[in-house]
């Protein structure tokens, strides 16, 4: 067996193998104009091989999201990495049509496996790590930094290399296939936190909403949808707009665009109260009335406006 590390490093280790995978997602977002040039791909079709991820990652999360609780944290985080690096394979050697669309659906199944575990292994690490102190909201911050963080790096990475390297269609996913090959072996030697000895004969119960709770649910599910959707949409055709309409032809540019748009979502967390510990307040430039991003937002609205 593995010599395993402390909880406290096998903290981080799940972190950055979460932000891996989520990065893996988006790096794609670039290379789309790259993939419509030489297929001769129309917008319809450039959108709908970014949404079969959403296919994979909705059956991984409705059919396999509870698995971690029966089998163990690692074991799922495992397949995840496993079914990104296969992912990565795929559209790599298979760069057509439909070999995108196999990538993209599985690279949404490793996504779906990796967020429906990671947060719940980041807090019983956290937890295990630091068994004396209170409960934290370290570990939540830390999963959205992760996710968010990721999805909004991949762009630039896949728009960097895709701008300096000589293979722009291979290279990116060569990077991310050496980094998820790198992970899956660091989160082999992450400690396991779910003892199956203890749970019971019919595993672990799946999820449920607790009383009351629908509306709340609800809502949150349909403000996180049309986000997500809306970021989809930008995702998919925006370097295709940059391209086409503003004449713009380096792919780093179109990645930095994508990034800007997903980048902003993890630094807005620290402005919750709910999420800001007591005595904290977020930086200047997020505050409202009193920095760039106000200004720049009331510029914009007064330049539409005609005033």
């Amino acid at each position: 067996m593995a010599q395993v590390v402390p909880h406290k490093v096998g903290f981080w280790i799940v972190a950055a193998a979460f932000a891996t995978l989520g990065a893996f997602g988006t790096v794609p977002t670039p290379l789309w104009p790259l993939y419509a040039v030489r297929d001769h791909l129309n917008s319809t079709e450039v959108t709908a091989t970014f949404a079969a991820m959403v296919l994979g990652a909705a059956g991984s999360l409705l059919f396999l999201g509870h698995l971690s609780d029966r089998w163990g944290r690692r074991r799922i985080i495992l397949p995840a990495l496993g079914a990104g690096i296969v992912a990565d394979v795929v559209m790599e050697t298979w760069p057509t049509l439909p070999g995108l669309l196999a990538g993209r659906v599985l690279t949404g199944v490793a996504v779906g496996l990796m967020a429906a575990t990671a947060t719940t292994y980041l807090t019983e690490l956290h937890r295990a790590a630091h068994p004396a102190a209170a409960p934290s909201r370290v570990p939540a911050t830390v999963a959205s930094v992760a996710n968010l963080g990721g999805l909004s790096l991949g762009p630039i990475v896949g728009g960097a290399l895709a701008r300096w390297t000589e293979h722009p269609l291979l290279t990116p996913y060569l990077v991310f296939l050496v980094l998820m090959a790198a992970g899956a072996v660091a989160v082999l030697i992450t400690p396991e936190t779910v003892d199956r000895s203890t749970l019971p004969a019919s595993g672990a119960a799946r999820f449920r909403l607790r009383a009351g709770r629908r509306a709340a649910f609800t809502g949150a599910a349909a403000v996180t949808f049309c986000s997500f959707a809306v970021f989809g949409l930008f995702s998919s055709i925006g370097s295709l707009i940059v391209r086409g309409e503003l004449h713009v032809t380096s792919p780093f540019v179109w990645g930095s665009l994508d990034s800007s748009c997903s980048g902003c979502l993890p630094s807005l967390r620290p402005c919750s109260p709910r999420y800001r510990p007591p005595g904290c307040s977020p930086p200047a430039w997020l505050r409202p009335r009193s920095g760039w991003l106000w200004w720049c937002t009331r510029c914009t609205s007064r330049r539409s406006a005609g005033t």
